[in-house]
C-alpha cells in the first residue's frame, strides 16, 4: 500500500545517507563527488590548486621504538587534529601516506577568477601555520599525559595540475599529478632546514603573498626531480593577519 511504499522509500534513503557517511571516512570530497556523479572515467582536466604536504619528523625511528598500537594510536589522534585544521581552511585531504598528509586546496566552481591562485595559496598557508599551532596544543596534551611529543614539517606549492581519476580499470583514485605536487613534497622534505615555523613555500606562493608574509629565504638548492635549483622560503609569520576563512567546505 502507499504507507508501505513510503516506508520502504524512507528506509532506502536512510540507508543511502548512512552509506554516504561511511564513504566520507575513506574518500576525499573530490573522490566522493566523482563516485556520486557516476563519472569515474579515466579522463583528466587542468586545474589551479594549492598542494600541501605534511610529514612527521623522524617517524621511522618512532615506529622502531614504540609498539604498533602506540604508533597507530598516535597517528589516528594526529590525523584527527590536522584534518580539522585543513578542513577549516577549505582543504581536501587527498590521501594519507603512512605518516604524511597530502591536501589539496581548489575552487570547486568553474567560474573564472583571476585571483584564484592567491586565494588558494593564502588558504594553504593559513592551514599550514594552523597545523603547527594545533600541534603545539596536541603536544602539550601528550606531554601532560606522559607521552612523547612529535614535530612536523610542511611544504606548500601552487600552480596548475592535472586532476582526474587515475588507476586501473577496477581501482581508480581521484587525485592530482604534476610538477606542483612534486615541488610541494620536496619542500616538505626541506623543512628540516627551517628555523621558525618549518612551513616552507615555493617561489610561486611567495610571489603571490610576499606583501602579507614575513619569510626567510632558505639556501637555494637542487631537489630530487628538478634539474634547476629551487628557491624556497620559510614562513616566519603573517605580516598582516588574513581575515577568518569563509565556509569553503563542500558537502
Amino acid at each position: 500500500d502507499e504507507i508501505g511504499t513510503i516506508a520502504a522509500t524512507f528506509n532506502q534513503m536512510v540507508g543511502g545517507l548512512r552509506e554516504r557517511e561511511r564513504m566520507t571516512r575513506f574518500l576525499s570530497r573530490s573522490a566522493l563527488r566523482s563516485v556520486s556523479s557516476d563519472t569515474a572515467s579515466r579522463s583528466g582536466c587542468r586545474q589551479t590548486v594549492a598542494v600541501l604536504f605534511a610529514d612527521i619528523r623522524d617517524f621511522t625511528t618512532l615506529s622502531e621504538r614504540h609498539p604498533p598500537e602506540v604508533v597507530v594510536g598516535l597517528l589516528n589522534q594526529y590525523f584527527d587534529c590536522m584534518s580539522d585544521v585543513i578542513t577549516k581552511y577549505g582543504g581536501d585531504i587527498d590521501k594519507f601516506i603512512g605518516d604524511a598528509i597530502m591536501a589539496i586546496f581548489r575552487e570547486e566552481s568553474e567560474r573564472a577568477d583571476p585571483g584564484l591562485a592567491t586565494t588558494l595559496a593564502r588558504a594553504a598557508v593559513s592551514a599550514g601555520l594552523g597545523m603547527q599551532k594545533a600541534l603545539a596544543g596536541f603536544n602539550a596534551h601528550r606531554t601532560a599525559a606522559g607521552e612523547f611529543p612529535i614535530a612536523i614539517g610542511v611544504g606548500i606549492a601552487v600552480g596548475e595540475v592535472i586532476a582526474g581519476n587515475i588507476g586501473a580499470q577496477g581501482r581508480l583514485d581521484h587525485t592530482v599529478i604534476g610538477d606542483v605536487v612534486n615541488v610541494a613534497s620536496r619542500l616538505e622534505g626541506m623543512s628540516k632546514q627551517g628555523r621558525h615555523t618549518r612551513v616552507i613555500v615555493s617561489a610561486a606562493v611567495h610571489a603571490l603573498l610576499h606583501q602579507h608574509l614575513m619569510c626567510e629565504q632558505l639556501a637555494t638548492t637542487t631537489v630530487k626531480g628538478k634539474s634547476q635549483p629551487v628557491p624556497m622560503f620559510e614562513i616566519i609569520a603573517w605580516a598582516t593577519e588574513p581575515a577568518p576563512p569563509d565556509d569553503r567546505r563542500q558537502s
